[in-house]
């Protein structure tokens, strides 16, 4: 602040936010259900760039909403690639349905699909409300009210349906019903194993004794000769 005379001269600069600007939205936008996440963020877009003080109609060209929304995220300093006519067209057809945006005479958007008329100057009026007769949610809370009973449902409903690990617990119990187990006082191996602890470093072990089911060859048997002699009676 400068002093001349009887006369303040007062200099007024704004805030230090790096160009990152902010704009509002209204909550019933992101909840419509008639849009799509792309028709939201292209809505998104030309809402920021509309100043109240200035009028609400932008003279905006197809080909400029193209380069505006992106096709795809990008990794790292990959420039992002526009997006293609006929998608930012059908995007258009979406907002203007539910009255997002006109005409400065309040009709609905018609765009060309001819390559010339992407550069044309579209007059898009962007509106905050939806068209007249609009059935859907118009806040974030209504939908929450909504929501909790169908939520909790679907919760009570999933806990009492099997999971997998229970049904696959049930299989493999039945699988072992009518096992004969081994000898008393053997030491079952733990439940579950698929092999033995590793070691590299072990040698080969004995194979552990198992008796034979049958044996290989067969023993001839004993043959027992009887040899009758005849005895005299006196």
């Amino acid at each position: 602040m400068t002093w001349q005379g009887a006369i303040s001269t007062v200099e007024l600069t704004g805030p230090a936010d790096g160009g990152f600007y902010t704009s509002s939205l209204s909550d019933w936008v992101p909840l419509c259900p008639q849009l799509k996440d792309s028709s939201v963020r292209l809505y998104w877009i030309m809402r920021a760039l509309v100043i109240e003080k200035w009028g609400v109609v932008r003279k905006l060209s197809l080909a400029e909403l193209c380069h505006l929304l992106p096709a795809k995220p990008t990794t790292g300093g990959e420039p992002p690639k526009p997006s293609s006519l006929s998608r930012i067209r059908s995007l258009l057809r979406e907002l203007t349905e539910v009255g997002l945006i006109t005409t400065p005479e309040g009709r609905k958007i018609t765009t060309s699909s001819r390559a010339r008329a992407s550069a044309d100057a579209l007059r898009l009026r962007i509106n905050d409300r939806p068209r007249e007769g609009y059935q859907g949610p118009r806040n974030a809370f209504a939908v929450l009210d909504q929501v909790r009973g169908p939520t909790a449902e679907a919760v009570r409903a999933a806990a009492a349906r099997p999971t997998a690990g229970t049904c696959s617990q049930t299989t493999s119990d039945a699988a072992h019903t009518g096992q004969i187990s081994g000898p008393p006082g053997q030491i079952p191996d733990p439940r579950g194993q698929i092999s033995g602890p590793g070691g590299g470093d072990l040698q080969h072990p004995d194979p552990p004794f198992s008796p034979p089911a049958r044996c290989p060859f067969r023993t001839p048997e004993a043959t027992v000769q009887v040899v009758c002699h005849p005895v005299a009676v006196a």
